[in-house]
């Protein structure tokens, strides 16, 4: 017990383990009042702790209540027990601003006895009483706001406590680093102020010559260019695969490598022949819109090596101008009336829509090319000396997070879970992936809820996986382990677990349910084609259509774009799916062999050639608007009974395809490859009951042909 109770850093001259307590043994609560009192009028807030109710609210807000409230003394504590975003289950602090304070009679207020005050606040404010308050509190937040606890609930809660003079030192260390974070901070708010106006002030505004600030020895009024007069399209594709890095350009981070920026690779080898070659030094416009981009950014490549990007952007390479003036001008949004006056963002909200032509003919302010590396100078160093100040505080936030994380020796496993899927999982996956680690950690707060992570062994890690198993077949239940393996052995790398637990795991479950797939014959098939009304516009028939006749995934066909078809060659390019579960957008294909050409007939090309003719080339031509899977299923199904056939999901549609191939003698690889599995084993374990049949029908061929022989 003594290893759990000592935090992994401390200060050099203190061994001892620390005393595991009840609050309510080390503190007596305090219910002073005095309406006399001239002492400010105080609130804490999560983010600053005290501060005076004025800060807050612009007129008196206690009101009559004011009478009840206490009067709290320098260095004792209240416990504001309203839910916050930064704080869900309250937040604690200590009065150290002021020799005394009127505090709201709702928080609850205490002394610590014989004990820092300070520290006894960072300890409540930890992520260890707070998974002790999240099972205390009963019925979550009432009307007002606050959480249904009391004082001798909140009193019950068990902390951890070093010798007094240790408290004192962590209680100095972490109040000079807020300090120090505070300092940090306003620097960078300031510095960001000063970034703001010199973008506004380098750069002549609309319609003018000459900018508002200018370095001493220029006087010449600027030229007025087009872009298409300083910079080159660049249309340079990567054939042969010349180049492999995809990079990708972000509002926030700039040009980057899509494997940075997304912790994958999105783009697929396959598709790579048709992304523009992106030089060093080359600008690359995105269309899609954020709040800190409502046009679509433009940053230059500033990474030291050639890569590519999708066609979905614009890539140019300037000429006759300085590119870090260029890089700093696109920052300002002078040409974003251009931008708003020359396009739009069509039917797709979150992308920008402009011509190519129109785009280049973009006006650019030209000053001498002193001038522009002066500017270019200026602004990069002011840059630098922002990202100084924001790497500072974070740095500093992350050291106190750890700091306090390494403190707290009795983490549960199940929260350490949270907190790995947070940090390593959380914008790295897509949602629907992310939602399955989800479901994995409430199973691990059903199941363990009170293992603490050094006593995951490999008999407490077995045991998991035993339970699990009771309710949940054997794939599900080794998916559930593969969710869980990657934070248990960071845990181990981290020193938390001293060997890895799922060594020679063994992985049970239920008996698979038999699992029946429907499918259409071929007459039921031709029946539902029959039915549907292919009108002169895009409608959910065509859809049914093309999935019937392409053994697409929903998602996949939900995805496609004019640009997908190639009408000469009689093909469709899969290359992306659509995010209809989620907020939409285009999203990776489910595997790599998902990303494939699959041949259509000639009357599919007909009819959609036809009927894309007009629309954007890079926008779906289903989607308008938020998709479900019930919408088109609801079509399918009364197409199905208005035929007086099976009711099959579009799902089934796909089966169908895949069945009457198999039933032509189309072979399981190529069935495998049209249909973008993974392996011919997928295929295989999919359509094993048709294969089975055909086999039969092979035998009875076989038997057909010895009985003929003499």
């Amino acid at each position: 017990m003594a290893k759990q109770n000592k935090p992994a850093i401390r200060f050099k001259e203190f061994t001892d383990a620390w005393e595991q307590r009840k609050l309510g043994e080390v503190v007596k609560e305090v219910t002073r009042n005095d309406p006399t009192s001239e002492a400010p009028i105080m609130m804490i807030t999560a983010n600053n702790g005290f501060i005076e109710q004025s800060e807050r609210y612009a007129f008196d807000n206690a009101g009559e209540s004011l009478k009840k409230y206490i009067l709290l003394q320098k260095g004792e504590l209240a416990y504001n027990h309203g839910a916050s975003k930064l704080r869900p289950f309250g937040s604690c602090f200590a009065l150290t601003t002021a020799e005394s304070a009127r505090i709201p009679f709702v928080y609850h207020c205490f002394s610590a006895e014989n004990q820092n005050a300070e520290f006894l606040s960072i300890e409540l404010n930890g992520s260890e009483v707070e998974s002790q308050l999240r099972k205390i509190v009963s019925s979550g937040a009432r009307m007002d706001g606050l959480l249904n606890i009391s004082f001798d609930e909140y009193s019950t809660v068990t902390v951890l406590l070093p010798d007094i003079k240790e408290q004192e030192h962590i209680a100095d260390f972490f109040r000079n680093l807020d300090h120090l974070i505070t300092l940090h901070q306003r620097k960078y708010d300031k510095l960001q102020v000063l970034k703001k106006a010199m973008l506004e002030k380098m750069f002549p505004k609309n319609g003018s010559s000459v900018p508002e600030i200018r370095f001493k020895g220029f006087t010449d009024a600027w030229e007025q260019r087009k872009l298409s007069e300083i910079a080159g399209k660049v249309t340079e594709k990567n054939t042969g695969l010349q180049y492999v890095e995809t990079l990708t350009n972000s509002a926030e981070f700039g040009i980057i490598s899509q494997r940075d920026f997304f912790d994958h690779d999105i783009s697929k080898l396959g598709s790579l022949d048709g992304y523009y070659i992106v030089r060093n030094e080359d600008f690359v416009y995105n269309p899609r819109i954020s709040t800190s981009a409502p046009v679509g950014p433009i940053n230059r490549n500033k990474l030291g090596r050639t890569g590519v990007m999708s066609p979905l952007y614009t890539v140019f390479r300037p000429h006759d101008i300085d590119t870090t003036y260029l890089e700093h001008f696109f920052k300002c949004g002078y040409w974003y009336s251009f931008m708003n006056f020359n396009g739009d963002s069509g039917a797709r909200s979150d992308r920008f829509s402009i011509k190519d032509d129109v785009f280049f003919q973009m006006p650019i302010p030209v000053p001498h090319i002193e001038e522009q590396r002066k500017i270019g100078l200026f602004l990069t160093q002011l840059d630098h000396l922002i990202t100084l100040h924001q790497r500072k505080p974070y740095s500093h936030i992350q050291r106190r997070c750890n700091m306090l994380n390494e403190a707290q020796s009795t983490d549960k496993f199940c929260e350490y879970y949270a907190k790995w899927i947070t940090v390593y999982k959380k914008g790295a996956i897509r949602q629907v992936t992310m939602d399955k680690y989800l479901m994995t950690q409430k199973w691990l707060e059903k199941l363990i809820p009170d293992l603490n992570i050094c006593d995951l062994n490999r008999i407490a890690y077995q045991q998991l996986l035993n339970d699990y198993a009771e309710y949940h077949e054997r794939q599900t239940t080794m998916d559930f382990h593969h969710q869980l393996k990657g934070a248990v052995l960071d845990a181990v790398d981290e020193g938390l677990i001293d060997r890895d637990p799922t060594r020679k795991a063994i992985i049970k479950g239920k008996a698979p349910s038999a699992k029946k797939i429907k499918y259409l014959n071929q007459f039921e098939l031709h029946t539902l084609l029959a039915s549907l009304e292919l009108k002169d516009e895009v409608n959910w028939d065509y859809f049914i259509l093309l999935v019937a006749k392409t053994g697409m995934r929903f998602s996949e066909a939900l995805a496609l774009t004019p640009k997908d078809f190639d009408f000469y060659h009689q093909t469709l390019s899969i290359s992306k799916t659509w995010d209809y579960k989620g907020a939409g957008g285009f999203q990776p294909t489910k595997n790599k062999s998902s990303v494939r050409k699959i041949q259509i007939d000639w009357q599919s090309v007909i009819r959609f050639s036809e009927l894309v003719k007009g629309l954007p080339e890079d926008q779906p031509i289903f989607v308008d608007g938020k998709v479900y899977n019930s919408t088109v299923n609801d079509v399918l199904s009364r197409h199905c009974e208005r035929c007086n056939i099976p009711v099959i999901s579009i799902h089934g549609l796909r089966h169908t395809h895949a069945s009457l191939l198999l039933f032509t003698g189309v072979s399981i690889a190529s069935v495998a490859r049209r249909l973008g599995h993974s392996s011919m084993t997928t295929t295989q374990k999919t359509y094993l009951h048709i294969i089975q049949e055909l086999e039969n029908k092979d035998i009875d061929l076989v038997m057909r042909s010895l009985s003929g022989l003499n």
